[in-house]
């Protein structure tokens, strides 16, 4: 991206402690330096660790932020909201993946359907066992994709448009000022907020409850 946009200034986040030596190794050998900043060991549901490296940079506004991050909903929405509002008008905000758990889901649905013994099917109940206690709080991606398409709908001054592609989204900023306090899941109308409740972690289904729900 400094190479192809040649932006001002670009910020790198990276939840692992260590920046990666092909990459400190290119920055060099392209002299980005001065461009690039590389943040390691930062994890995007840090909001305080996020607005620390912004304050570092001296950095209040932006024009685009490319999220390939954890690809699950909450981590993904505590980064959105800090760093959505801070979009100038028409910017562009690109979140990777959106779409991978249910792309997962409906791979391993027609494996298992087409699967004849039926060990698969097995080995996946006994992976379900190993499970830690939050598996049920990994709601997919894809219901951000949901909602901010709602909320174009009805504010097209915060969302201006939301692209859908099969491996990315992109969601341009609208020209209303937006609170430090913006969240995305209030900002829309209740009535919207209502029809996703179907999403909510409660009631969603993982991947592996609706992969084995698929068998007989």
């Amino acid at each position: 991206m400094a190479l192809l946009f040649q932006p001002h200034k670009l910020l790198a986040f990276d939840i692992r402690s260590k920046s990666p030596a092909a990459l400190e190794q290119f920055l060099d050998q392209q002299r980005l330096r001065e461009r690039v900043s590389v943040h390691p060991d930062v994890d995007q549901s840090d909001d305080g660790a996020l607005r620390k490296c912004l304050r570092d940079n001296d950095i209040s506004r932006l024009d685009m932020v490319v999220d390939d991050a954890s690809h699950l909903l909450i981590p993904t929405l505590v980064s959105f909201n800090l760093l959505f509002p801070l979009l100038r008008a028409g910017g562009l905000y690109v979140i990777e993946d959106w779409s991978c758990q249910i792309e997962m889901s409906a791979g391993l649905t027609r494996v298992l359907q087409d699967e004849p013994n039926g060990h698969m099917a097995d080995n996946m109940r006994a992976l379900e066992k190993t499970r830690g206690p939050n598996a049920k709080d990994q709601v997919p991606l894809a219901k951000l994709a949901l909602l901010l398409s709602l909320l174009a709908a009805e504010r097209p001054d915060v969302v201006e448009e939301v692209r859908l592609r099969q491996g990315w989204m992109e969601v341009r900023r609208g020209a209303a000022a937006l609170p430090d306090s913006f969240d995305v899941a209030r900002a829309v109308s209740p009535l919207s907020r209502r029809m996703l409740a179907s999403t909510d972690p409660g009631f969603y289904q993982d991947l592996f409850d609706q992969v084995l729900a698929a068998r007989p």
